[in-house]
């Protein structure tokens, strides 16, 4: 199924707030990129070297999908300037910025959950004596 960007009847993937503030200015309403076949084994290769836990198996994985040698040198070639490009870097920095925000939220929820905890034990403790 398609999201309305590309006429189908699901919500966008994103919030529309951050397709205005992020992608609108790069002239496209939405982050999805429709690869070209050729593209694929880079895009998936790409996609393994930006995690950490898979970054070290991706010249392996690459070896065991391309059709051949050469194929995975051309792969190689694609996903390294993607990863390296600004673009992807830029992109990369602001969602690691956003996903910080988050666990600090996260954290600071959680210290004040476990601060009322404390509070009601205390008051449950003095009610005792």
């Amino acid at each position: 199924m398609a999201c309305e960007v590309y006429g189908g009847d699901e919500e966008m993937c994103i919030s529309r707030k951050d397709s205005k503030r992020e992608w609108i200015p790069l002239g496209r309403p939405c982050p999805r990129v429709d690869l070209s076949l050729r593209n694929e084994l880079a895009a998936a290769t790409a996609y393994h070297m930006l995690s950490e836990t898979t970054r070290p198996s991706a010249p392996f994985w690459l070896m065991l999908n391309a059709g051949s040698v050469e194929d995975a040198r051309l792969s190689l070639g694609r996903a390294m300037s993607a990863v390296k490009s600004v673009k992807v870097q830029e992109a990369l920095t602001r969602m690691h910025a956003r996903e910080a925000k988050k666990d600090a939220a996260a954290r600071k929820s959680e210290e004040n959950a476990a601060r009322e905890r404390r509070r009601v034990v205390k008051g449950l403790q003095s009610g005792r004596r």
